[in-house]
């Protein structure tokens, strides 16, 4: 008995949660199968190394201009390999280090009061946020603050371009 089989149109397409994104970003890829079968194996690529196996790859390790592509095996009879369309990714990078200095951190009497200065980065293209540790915030470049209590406090500095990146900084 000869039994013969239709070969399958196969395909693949993969997307992306994002396309354009800040350096650091974890980024979601997933394939879609067309005829796959009941158990098609996916390998990922990125710039045409071997990157993952399986029908979704994350990753927060891209460069801008990376291509993001897909390989299928069917595991249907007699069905070829089916390449994905390419994903080419931009990457925003995080060019600036957030950091600062407060002005001391052993005082005697309440209200304590703190001045940050040396802060990183400068520049009206970031928006500073501020927060210090006991519920209270500020915006700006070098604010002020009085602690009521004595305490540890973890003041935590965010700064956002005008890309959206942002990095956060805490002392």
């Amino acid at each position: 008995t000869l039994t013969i089989f239709p070969v399958p149109t196969t395909g693949v397409t993969i997307s992306a949660s994002e396309t354009g994104f800040c350096a650091g970003t974890a980024v979601y890829f997933t394939a879609n199968d067309l005829n796959g079968g009941s158990s098609p194996v996916f390998q990922w690529y990125v710039n045409g190394n071997p990157t993952a196996i399986g029908s979704f790859f994350n990753t927060n390790s891209l460069a801008n201009g990376d291509t993001v592509k897909c390989l299928m095996s069917s595991s249907l009879n007699c069905a070829t390999q089916a390449v994905s369309n390419d994903i080419i990714v931009t990457v925003t990078p995080n060019n600036f280090n957030t950091t600062f200095t407060p002005s001391s951190i052993l005082l005697n009497s309440s209200p304590f009061l703190l001045t940050f200065s040396n802060v990183e980065p400068t520049g009206s293209i970031y928006n500073l946020v501020w927060s210090f540790g006991d519920g209270s915030t500020a915006t700006g470049l070098s604010p002020s603050h009085n602690y009521i209590s004595n305490g540890y406090y973890d003041v935590s500095l965010i700064a956002t371009d005008t890309a959206g990146c942002s990095q956060t900084y805490t002392y």
